[in-house]
């Protein structure tokens, strides 16, 4: 109990409360602060792989690298598709070939022009290149990229609806593009690399674009490993970091920031057997979604924070359809249903299959496990280790599992959907639409169908957030894939830099 209180109390500092609030809260600031040019932000990076955002295999590193280049596109948190150095984009009737222009008057940071032809060697390096790339998997289907005036034409093998989103990849000088070995990486993102010592590098604002950064300088602290960048922020040497639920007990001391959130592409669920003989009855399994009180569990467990779903997509995602059916929680129902269908729920034994190594997850199941016998089934959890829980589920070797899945900015429902129909036609029609009309209306009935079936439960997404130092300020807009997405809107004042 006082573990389940202290971790709420950590929560609170981490997610309680917006940006703005917390400046409310913790500054006492009685008016907006006016924005200031000037000041260094200091991050951190790890030992530093590459300079090429291409082939880097950190994540961390990567981040810090799109402070220097851009992105072709980008998607936000609702994960609608823009451009960054796209101006626009469409697809073909057969959505086979997609059509991206790129923006006129874009400079690199050495003055010369961005052009298509820089896209197209970026494009091809991330997918051909023996180095292996991050984002080479985003370009599994292209079988050409073509250069017309302006614009890169993408030829795909097969039609997919939200190529688009996948194009969320920076882009680089075509002669650097192929390249692991950069001595000076050069973007056309809003700060320019000026130097690196042994554990710093240093970059500058970039002053040749419109909407200038703030702030003037950055510098990035090259740490050895994650529990260094935790004390590095803790001791205030550095004012970002990036936690989510599960890595919260790394921080200890949240008075000297505040939380940005963002949402997560994480989707938590509680799968079924089909092939078990209890739950391959759709009763059964209408009965235990009625049983499980998902407030409980995002209070409890996940603090208020994060995002109950009744969908395999996030609420705040604009494909998600708001009138699914949500099997309200109800266990009186679910007594009722079991007693109508001459079913003996103590004739129901169940297991939940759990890695062993997730605490929330944990947490998770034995709430289900507590609900579940209050309508008479009988469950327990089945907690075992991270390769165990993967060979079980491959081998289909249990009842229930709590399983989690993380989307890419596609959102392609069929690595959630079961593999028969409807959902294999409603996938085939998804892939064929050109318009957010056409997108919609296919992703909702998959949506419905997928609520009828009920092969699995949707329960979260995850919560996950940036931390900031309270003498950053502005309107940051953190996104799951570029937690700098609006870096140009922060800023520092000047009397709380020390």
């Amino acid at each position: 109990m006082q573990r389940i209180c202290a971790a709420a109390l950590c929560i609170f500092f981490l997610f309680g409360c917006t940006p703005k609030e917390t400046v409310k809260n913790n500054e006492e600031i009685a008016k907006p602060l006016t924005p200031e040019y000037g000041g260094t932000l200091k991050i951190h990076s790890y030992n530093i792989d590459t300079y090429n955002p291409l082939f880097t295999k950190s994540k961390t590193n990567l981040q810090m690298l799109l402070l220097i280049y851009d992105y072709l596109i980008t998607c936000d948190n609702n994960l609608r598709p823009s451009g960054v150095l796209a101006s626009d984009f469409f697809a073909s009737d057969n959505a086979t070939k997609w059509t991206i222009n790129i923006k006129n008057g874009i400079k690199w940071h050495d003055g010369d022009d961005l052009t298509p032809y820089d896209v197209a060697s970026t494009l091809n390096a991330a997918k051909n290149s023996a180095h292996g790339s991050l984002f080479k998997e985003n370009l599994s289907n292209v079988e050409k990229i073509d250069v017309s005036g302006n614009s890169v034409i993408i030829t795909l093998a097969r039609p997919q609806t939200n190529f688009i989103n996948l194009l969320e990849i920076p882009i680089l000088k075509s002669s650097h593009a192929d390249k692991i070995e950069i001595e000076k990486p050069i973007g056309t993102g809003r700060y320019v690399f000026t130097e690196k010592t042994r554990k710093v590098i240093y970059l500058t604002s970039n002053k040749a674009i419109e909407n200038t950064p703030y702030i003037e300088s950055i510098e990035v602290q090259i740490l050895p490993d994650k529990s260094t960048a935790v004390h590095a922020f803790e001791a205030k040497e550095i004012d970002v970091a990036v936690t989510d639920i599960q890595s919260l007990g790394d921080f200890s001391s949240y008075s000297q920031s505040k939380s940005a959130p963002y949402n997560s592409l994480r989707y938590n669920f509680l799968a079924f057997n089909l092939s078990n003989e209890h739950l391959s009855s759709d009763v059964v399994r209408t009965c235990i979604a009625h049983a499980i009180n998902k407030d409980r569990i995002y209070e409890e467990v996940l603090l208020s924070k994060g995002a109950i779903t009744n969908t395999f997509l996030h609420p705040g995602w604009w494909l998600y359809e708001s009138n699914t059916e949500g099997y309200e929680y109800d266990p009186n129902m679910a007594i009722t249903m079991l007693n109508i269908n001459d079913i003996n729920p103590n004739d129901i034994k169940l297991s939940i299959l759990v890695n062993n190594d997730n605490k929330i997850k944990l947490s998770v199941a034995d709430i289900i496990i507590g609900q579940l016998k209050n309508i008479g089934i009988n469950a327990f959890v089945d907690a075992v280790p991270w390769e165990q829980f993967r060979s079980q589920i491959s081998a289909g070797s249990y009842d229930m599992y709590l399983g989690e899945i993380n989307y890419s900015p596609e959102i392609n429902p069929k690595y959630v959907v079961p593999d028969t129909e409807p959902f294999t036609s409603l996938l085939n029609q998804l892939q064929l639409q050109t318009t957010d009309e056409g997108r919609y209306g296919i992703y909702s009935q998959l949506q419905q169908q997928y609520a009828e079936v009920l092969p699995a439960l949707p329960l979260y997404f995850s919560a996950e957030a940036v931390l900031v130092s309270n003498r950053i300020h502005g309107n940051i807009i953190p996104l799951c894939n570029n937690i700098f997405f609006n870096i140009h809107e922060w800023f520092i004042v000047n009397r709380y830099e020390h």
